[in-house]
């Protein structure tokens, strides 16, 4: 008796891809039997946190099943699949994806597998309103940080060093006061989020015009980091001028008998 067969196998162009990137899939298949095949499809699984993105020869079903038809006794064919890795995904993320032969009486499988690698990139801005800002009053500073990586940043703490005798801190937005540091710790900062950050300080009395400066930086556990700095003009209040005497005296007889 002689019953139908057929081989697939399945080859990726990498071994490690970038979150973002794509990696290019190759799919053989052939009859491997004695007997001619009929009715036969490929079905590409596609592992999860990815995207179909082009095929050679396209599919004839949906984005993932080829319709093959007949395939001769030593038959066979190659399709071109182009995988786009999504973001975020944790770094070292295991992908296979799984094809599928079937049809005529037989199911062959194949796998590839590539590991996906991500990182954060933290970007932090910091501004201040006004600039100058006039001795004794109210200062207002922005922090912005961002993850512009293709992976989350986990355990962020954003850290910012301040003048404690020019300025004191009215409101940090829950973060936490120890001596001339505020600090903020966020659990995830997720790729592509954001988060913006208010303090309100009043600056000192100053005899002259003054600038200060005020650093902050954020650090996360994969090891992204960031700073930045901003300067202030405090101005001096105006002072008053002393009013200028001046006295004359004259007598009418000169000289005096």
């Amino acid at each position: 008796v002689i019953y139908p067969n057929a081989s697939i196998e399945k080859f990726a162009s990498c071994a490690i891809v970038e979150a973002g990137e794509v990696v290019n899939f190759t799919i053989i298949y052939y009859n491997s039997g004695e007997i001619n095949l009929t009715g036969i499809h490929i079905l590409d699984k596609y592992p999860l946190h990815t995207t179909f993105v082009s095929a050679d020869p396209m599919p004839d079903i949906g984005n993932d099943t080829w319709v093959i038809g007949n395939l001769s006794v030593g038959e066979g064919g190659k399709i071109n699949v182009t995988l786009a890795i999504n973001t975020p995904i944790e770094n070292g993320s295991l992908l296979i994806n799984r094809v599928y032969l079937y049809g005529n009486g037989i199911k062959k499988e194949a796998n590839a597998s590539v590991t996906a690698i991500s990182h954060p990139e933290l970007a932090i801005n910091k501004t201040d309103l006004p600039d100058p800002v006039k001795s004794g009053s109210m200062l207002n500073y922005t922090i912005v940080v961002e993850n512009n990586g293709t992976g989350n940043a986990t355990n962020v703490v954003i850290t910012d060093v301040f003048n404690q005798s020019m300025l004191s801190i009215v409101d940090c937005d829950n973060g936490t006061i120890n001596g001339n540091m505020i600090i903020w710790n966020i659990s995830k900062l997720a790729s592509g989020e954001n988060i913006t950050i208010k303090i309100k300080a009043i600056v000192a009395t100053v005899d002259v015009n003054t600038t200060i400066l005020n650093y902050v930086n954020v650090t996360c556990n994969e090891g992204s980091y960031a700073e930045d700095n901003e300067t202030t003009t405090i101005l001096a209040p105006p002072y008053l001028g002393y009013p200028f005497l001046e006295i004359e005296k004259k007598d009418k007889v000169d000289p005096l008998y």
